[in-house]
């Protein structure tokens, strides 16, 4: 069997392409983020309101990163990169979402699965 040189996924992964495009998604991810923070804002709980406080902000700082990083070079994004890039987002963004659920006094462990319940719309829950 003979495989096309010219399909997409024979090229190098740019790892700076790829980490320029993973902070234009926490980016995104930042400004996502704000509907919990405000949630537990209005529920009064101080310190998951700062611990998602801290999220947006180092998010914002990465998507603000990303956007100037990527708005002077006209880098396409190649297809092996994009899916690099899809695997990344899942495990930051719920490794990132697991911390305020820490907030609630619940294991990394559960936290985390938690976290990739809720990023991969599963609905599975190990809490009561």
């Amino acid at each position: 069997m003979k495989i096309a040189q010219n399909s997409g996924l024979f090229f190098a992964i740019r790892p700076l392409v790829l980490a320029r495009y993973l902070c234009l998604m926490l980016g995104l991810f930042g400004i996502l983020t704000c509907v919990p923070f405000l949630v537990s804002l209005v529920w009064g709980n101080p310190a998951t309101s700062w611990s998602y406080f801290y999220l947006i902000a180092f998010s914002l700082f990465l998507g603000l990163y990303g956007f100037y990083a990527t708005r002077k070079d006209k880098v396409h994004i190649q297809r092996n990169e994009s899916l690099a890039l899809v695997v990344l987002v899942f495990v930051v963004v719920s490794l990132m979402q697991s911390i305020p659920i820490m907030s609630y006094g619940v294991s990394f462990m559960d936290a985390w699965f938690e976290a990739v319940s809720g990023v991969t719309t599963t609905g599975l829950s190990t809490l009561s």
